[in-house]
């Protein structure tokens, strides 16, 4: 059953990523991947609609900003990753948080609550 939403994964690690999607895909979501690095790259790819948009803390601090940024212009929903336990900013950014490592299981949980899907 192909649920049809669309899940930008804004990432920097590849693997992590290609991971997400891969399950994402499996649980009949359309997942795409984007790296931070690029501010035009970015808006042109959240232009295209997506629904929900899963966010890992960068390196490159000013693409996560700016990715955080349009989440709020887009009324994005977005699942923050993390292994800092100190996340209370993106819990004030209205985020949620999914710490990693996580299991299978957790990832469609949160996505499933996220976009109100069962």
């Amino acid at each position: 059953m192909l649920k049809s939403k669309n899940i930008l994964i804004a990432i920097d690690n590849g693997i992590i990523g290609l991971d997400i999607k891969k399950q994402l895909n499996e649980y009949g979501y359309n997942a795409e991947i984007i790296n931070l690095i690029s501010k035009e790259k970015i808006r042109e790819t959240l232009n295209r609609g997506f629904q929900l948009m899963i966010l890992e803390r960068s390196a490159n601090t000013e693409g996560l900003e700016y990715a955080v940024t349009l989440a709020r212009e887009y009324n994005l929903p977005t699942i923050y990753l993390s292994t800092d336990t100190d996340t209370k900013n993106m819990y004030a950014d209205g985020f949620r948080i999914l710490m990693m490592p996580f299991g299978e299981d957790d990832l469609k949980e949160i996505v499933n609550l996220v976009l109100g899907d069962k």
